[in-house]
């Protein structure tokens, strides 16, 4: 842990007490749909693994002002943290 760090509580409809604790946490930023492109695919035989997982759980990417901003799906992320644990 250090000061950058946050916790993230997600709802209980999606995973009852979870909560994901990140390295560095940036402004809440707000975006319209129209502003968010389809994510792409994952790749079939990626070198490093964490791509797959990574591209597994990302529902969207959204360009930001000399930023690329991932949009994780938080049903897949819960189902690749319990896939995870077993």
């Amino acid at each position: 842990c250090s000061d950058d760090s946050r916790l993230i509580i997600l709802k209980p409809h999606l995973a009852e007490n979870l909560g994901i604790l990140v390295e560095h946490g940036g402004d809440i930023v707000r975006v319209s749909a129209e502003q968010i492109e389809e994510a792409p695919p994952p790749a079939v035989a990626a070198a490093d693994a964490s791509i797959d997982r990574a591209t597994a759980i990302t529902a969207g990417v959204c360009k930001l002002e000399g930023e690329l901003m991932n949009i994780i799906d938080s049903a897949k992320l819960v189902e690749a943290l319990e896939a995870l644990m077993q």
